[in-house]
Parts: C-alpha cells; structure tokens; sequence
C-alpha cells in the first residue's frame, strides 16, 4: 500500500503540551511528542503526518494561519486532514483583553511557520511562544476580559455561537479543497449553560459541520460526571491520563486514539 498524507491542525492537545513534575519542581518545557501523540497512530495506517498546531489558539486563528499557509504553499495537498478545532464552550473560544487591544498587529506572513514547530523534537516554550502569537498572559487577559462590557455582550451571545461554528465551517470548506477527506473534533468542555443555548449550539455544529465531524466524539470528549474510561477529562489533572495542566499526558494520548478516535474513523472508513 503506497504512503499516504495526513495533515493536523488542532491545539494545544495536538501539540502535545504537559507539564510534569519531578521531585517537587515542574518541567514546563516538558510535552508529549512522536511517537506518542494521538495523531502518531495514523502512521500505522501508513499515513505521513504533519502536524500543524498552536497552543491557546482559537478557531479564527486556526483558519488564519492555515490561510497563509496555503496562500504560500497553493500545491499543497493530503489525502486526509484532521481538525482539532474549538467549540463555543472552550475558554479560549473567545478573544483576550490584550488581544483585542492589540488587533492583529501580531500576525505577519510567515505566522504559519509557528505552528509546524508542533512536530519539532526539541522546541522550547519560548519557540512554541514566539513573537508573532504572544500568549504569556492569556489567562490573565481571560480574567480581565470578563470586566470588560463587550465581553459580557459577546459570550455565548447568539453572535458568539454563529461566528465560532461559521469559522469551524469555513476552515473545514477550505481544507477540503486541500485533501481528499477532512474531519474534525474538539475536546470540547463542561456544558453548564442554559438548555436554549446548548441546543442552539448543537444545531449550529450540525448544520454548519456535520458531515465533517468524527462520529460520537463529542458525547466522548466533554467532561461527564460518569466514570467511564472514554470520559478521559473526568480525571483530575495530575492524575490518570491527564497531566498537571489539564491536557492529555501519554496515557490520555493512547486511550483518545484506542477509544474515540480510531474507532470513529474507522466506522467512516478513513482508515
């Protein structure tokens, strides 16, 4: 069977961010990398991966970099590209004080080259940082964000709801004109809001992206109360498959790959 070409663009979780902690000090450079992040497996379904991914990024910025990306490489393309994408009840679905402040005087052409440093084996958090996607503060410009009079005007707000699914959308329109198959997921969060909003939600996710979304993911991936092996946010960070900073350490890696993703694609017979 000849190679084929699987494209990643996702997150933190895709990056492989966690932090560890040894003898009472924490490792922050510290992340889980080849050959035991979720997307890793691919490869033993022959699939050459390439991971294209940033921490506390947002969907917007997602589809911007991935843009400029194309806009510099027109000839790309995958025979599969996954996209580890934000919902509305991620934390970081919505812009930062700081970041509303400072625009986009931060983005520059070459913004895309930041997020190949996803599949670097030795990358720093100072490089994974860098100068042109600062985000040293980002939760405290969430914390300050919440005084502000636009943040409480625009969260979960029916303009909240339609522009992070129309940009889910438009990210996964423009990816499949890159690659033969896309799919997306999110790790999505813990739904506390009101029922109105949720199913507004739901129904945008449905009519915007449905027919890109990987089978059962979401039920999977929010955090539940039940104790189940596929709840795998249900364990305290530090604990089981999570690291110290909430995300997936190599155990988590293995059981999203064992127990929600491959059986989903290989129900849609990507794999």
């Amino acid at each position: 069977m000849d190679e084929r070409s699987a494209l990643i663009i996702g997150t933190s979780h895709s990056f492989g961010a966690c932090i560890r902690e040894e003898n009472g000090s924490y490792d922050f450079e510290n992340r889980v990398k080849r050959p035991n992040r979720w997307q890793d497996n691919l490869e033993k379904h022959n699939y050459k991966v390439t991971t294209f991914a940033r921490a506390g990024c947002t969907a917007q910025q997602q589809l911007d970099a991935f843009y400029h990306y194309i806009n510099d490489n027109p000839n790309s393309y995958w025979d599969l590209i996954i996209i580890e994408g934000r919902d509305p009840e991620s934390t970081v679905a919505y812009p930062s004080a700081v970041a509303a402040l400072q625009g986009t005087q931060q983005y520059s052409k070459q913004l895309w080259s930041h997020w190949l440093l996803a599949d670097k084996d030795n990358v720093t958090q100072a490089e994974r940082e860098g100068k042109k996607f600062n985000i040293n503060n980002l939760m405290l410009d969430s914390w300050l964000a919440k005084k502000e009079q636009w943040y409480k005007e625009y969260v979960w707000s029916n303009l909240h709801l339609i522009d992070v699914w129309s940009v889910n959308s438009a990210l996964c329109s423009l990816a499949s004109r890159y690659a033969k198959v896309v799919k997306w997921f999110t790790f999505g969060g813990e739904i506390s809001h009101e029922e109105e909003i949720k199913k507004k939600s739901n129904n945008l996710q449905i009519m915007f992206i449905g027919k890109y979304c990987i089978k059962n993911t979401l039920p999977a991936l929010q955090r539940r109360k039940e104790k189940s092996i596929k709840n795998i946010f249900y364990h305290e960070q530090g604990k089981g498959p999570r690291c110290l900073c909430g995300h997936l350490n190599e155990l988590g890696h293995k059981l999203l790959w064992d127990e929600i993703l491959e059986p989903g694609l290989t129900d849609e017979n990507v794999l």
